[in-house]
């Protein structure tokens, strides 16, 4: 069946720390890493998210103490060009438990459940989801694991509203599978080893 959407998976094999420092840019204040999971008020402080309402939203729901996994780092664009207008940005998440993110077979699952979902929700929007797995050393815990990035990229559109409402659209599906992550049968809250 042909969809709309593309939805693809790989491997960076370039890797971070976790807690990182992101480099001063002129004119603007760069934004390292921050434990929202800790530090729900500072989503306020995210200079890359200022005026994004529907990402603002998606932190706070993601991030949330009920839920499986935390957000590492994020960015939303509007751009406009003779093709017309496309909305771009990228949420990178871990998830939360010290065996399941040492383990780049763990993205790789909720990546495949994600493609069930978009096509069970026959999402309409021409986007481009880019699942992108980056080696990462936790420093806190001295843990060698995965975060995950997941680009949306709309494709070119007649007018930014158009653009924005694929984007959100698109962001909002990917919040909902993020929130309803749960750990696989037979882990206990007493086997849990939670990083943040």
């Amino acid at each position: 069946m042909k969809y709309p959407w593309q939805n693809i998976l790989y491997i960076d094999p370039l890797g971070k720390t976790i807690p990182y420092q992101a480099p001063q840019v002129a004119d603007s204040e760069a934004t390292g890493f921050i434990k929202l999971k800790e530090q729900a008020d500072a989503i306020d402080r995210i200079a890359d998210i200022q005026g994004n309402i529907q990402l603002k939203s998606a932190l706070a729901k993601i991030n949330s103490q009920d839920t499986e996994v935390f957000t590492v780092g994020c960015h939303a664009e509007k751009i406009a060009n003779d093709n017309g207008h496309q909305a771009s940005g990228y949420l990178e998440f871990a998830v939360n438990e010290q065996s399941l993110v040492s383990e780049a077979a763990t993205y790789f699952s909720l990546y495949f459940q994600f493609q069930n979902r978009l096509a069970l929700s026959q999402f309409r929007h021409a986007v481009k989801f880019e699942w992108v797995i980056l080696p990462a050393v936790f420093t806190a815990i001295s843990l060698q694991g995965f975060t995950c990035s997941i680009k949306i990229n709309t494709a070119w559109c007649p007018t930014q509203a158009d653009s924005e409402q694929a984007w959100a659209e698109a962001l909002a599906l990917v919040s909902a599978h993020l929130i309803d992550i749960v750990y696989p049968l037979g882990q206990t809250p007493v086997s849990i080893k939670r990083i943040y």
